[in-house]
């Protein structure tokens, strides 16, 4: 089932909204990447990692997870692959869908990730410590690493400065 799509412009940037489902800005200038609930052949709900050109051209289903929680996209700004996080885990996988691997393979929750500007790491949340946490990791999953360390509070949704 396809779904509206509605784009206001501000200043140069634009917003996406999917009606009734979350929709998140890729990063990209140009193509937008989000998730969106639909149903399969068979009427089971799904939830469906969708790519669409910021004209509203193109709108292409990238992948298809079968009663999952995918969330969060977010594209390289370097291209070529999207983050996004599914179960709690982070995945990413190439443009067009394909080679998706879970880059945070342990038993703790993992989510929110964000490209930094060059493309060579990924910020996101854990509760690692049992308490929200903003690390950063290499974008291949590596080198994971807390930057927030606030035992007493949970920090949520890391955002890289464009500087």
């Amino acid at each position: 089932m396809r779904k509206r799509l509605f784009m206001m412009k501000f200043v140069g940037l634009a917003v996406f909204v999917i009606v009734g489902n979350f929709c998140f800005p890729s990063g990209a200038k140009e193509t937008i990447v989000f998730s969106s609930d639909s149903v399969d052949k068979l009427g089971n709900k799904i939830r469906v990692l969708c790519r669409i050109n910021s004209d509203g051209s193109d709108w292409k289903q990238l992948t298809s997870f079968k009663d999952s929680r995918v969330r969060k996209s977010s594209i390289s700004p370097i291209g070529g692959k999207i983050a996004f996080f599914q179960h709690y885990h982070i995945h990413l996988c190439d443009s067009d869908g394909s080679n998706d691997v879970d880059i945070t393979p342990t038993p703790r929750e993992h989510f929110l990730p964000n490209w930094s500007p060059d493309g060579k790491e990924i910020a996101f949340t854990t509760d690692r410590n049992n308490n929200g946490e903003i690390y950063v990791m290499n974008a291949d999953g590596s080198n994971s690493r807390n930057l927030s360390w606030t035992p007493m509070a949970s920090d949520m949704s890391p955002t890289w400065s464009p500087d």
